[in-house]
C-alpha cells in the first residue's frame, strides 16, 4: 500500500470512528458534516470528495471489513460448518461495539444488505463443504439472511455465547435444513 492510499483509509478511519462517537450521543438526522469532519480532524472537502452522505462513510467500512473477513476465512481451510461458524463469529467479535452502535441507532438496514449479499459470497466461493441445497441460491438468500440476523441477535445481547457455541448453532441450521 502506498503513503497516500494509506492516508487515505486512515482519514475514511478516522470519518467511521468519528461517526460512531457521534451516534452514541444522537441519532444520524441530527448530526452534521461540519461536526463529524471536526471530530475526525479531516476537511470537509475530503468529506463531500469521497462521500455523499453518512451511509456511505458507514458502507465503505462495512465492505473493507468484508474483504478483510473473505481474507481470514480463506486463510483456513475448515471442512465443516462448525468450523465456519466459529471464525464468523470469532471475526466479528472484533466489531461488537461498531456493530451494536449502528443496531441501536436504526441503521441495522445498511448492515443488513451488504451482509447478507457478503454472506451469499461466502457460500459461493466455496467457504463450506458443498450440500445439496448451497448451489440454491433461495437457500443462499435464506441462510445468509438468517445468518446475518442470528449476527444482530449475539451483538445486542452482549456476545456472550462463546465463537465455538456459535459455530455449533450455525452448523446445526446449515446441516439441518428440513
Amino acid at each position: 500500500m502506498t503513503y497516500d492510499s494509506q492516508k487515505m483509509n486512515d482519514r475514511r478511519d478516522a470519518l467511521f470512528a468519528a461517526l460512531l462517537i457521534l451516534l452514541k450521543t444522537k441519532p444520524l438526522s441530527k448530526i452534521s458534516v461540519t461536526q463529524l469532519c471536526q471530530e475526525a480532524h479531516v476537511s470537509r472537502m475530503f468529506y463531500y470528495r469521497n462521500y455523499t452522505s453518512f451511509e456511505d462513510v458507514i458502507t465503505e467500512k462495512l465492505e473493507r471489513i468484508f474483504r478483510n473477513q473473505m481474507r481470514f476465512m480463506e486463510k483456513h481451510h475448515f471442512t465443516d460448518p462448525i468450523q465456519f461458524g466459529t471464525l464468523f463469529f470469532s471475526f466479528y467479535r472484533t466489531y461488537v461495539d461498531e456493530l451494536k452502535t449502528f443496531i441501536r441507532s436504526d441503521l441495522k438496514y445498511l448492515i443488513y444488505y451488504i451482509f447478507k449479499d457478503d454472506i451469499i459470497q461466502l457460500f459461493q466461493h466455496g467457504m463450506l463443504p458443498e450440500n445439496r441445497l448451497m448451489s440454491d441460491h433461495y437457500w443462499q438468500a435464506f441462510v445468509s439472511a438468517g445468518l446475518t440476523e442470528t449476527l444482530f441477535d449475539w451483538v445486542i445481547n452482549g456476545a456472550v455465547e462463546s465463537d465455538a457455541e456459535m459455530g455449533e448453532k450455525i452448523a446445526q441450521i446449515i446441516h439441518n435444513p428440513n
